[in-house]
């Protein structure tokens, strides 16, 4: 598994900031597309009881030090899998599966 971490200022524009994940570069707001795609996807998809990332994927971390929050995002062959923030307990997860 490849992992990319990043501090995120919430007060500061990131706009222009590079996170790069399996050869492929990503903003923070891209970061925040993945998130929110993943987010509004899963909740009408069926969600396991426990997440193991794949073998060969990538993790984009990004951590807000104002929020006290770390913010992680799966990435499997370039497409968004999972997303977590483990200090609420949430975890998301694209499983195909109609809820």
């Amino acid at each position: 598994m490849h992992t990319q971490n990043v501090n995120v200022k919430t007060a500061a524009h990131e706009s222009s900031r590079k996170i790069g994940v399996g050869g492929q570069a990503y903003t923070l707001n891209q970061m925040t597309d993945l998130f929110v795609y993943v987010l509004e996807n899963a909740r009408h998809q069926k969600q396991p009881g426990f997440f193991v990332p794949p073998a060969g994927g990538d993790l984009m971390v990004a951590r807000s030090d104002e929020l006290n929050e770390t913010i992680l995002i799966w990435m499997l062959e370039g497409w968004p899998l999972a997303i977590s923030i483990p200090e609420n307990n949430f975890l998301a997860v694209l499983t195909g599966i109609t809820a």
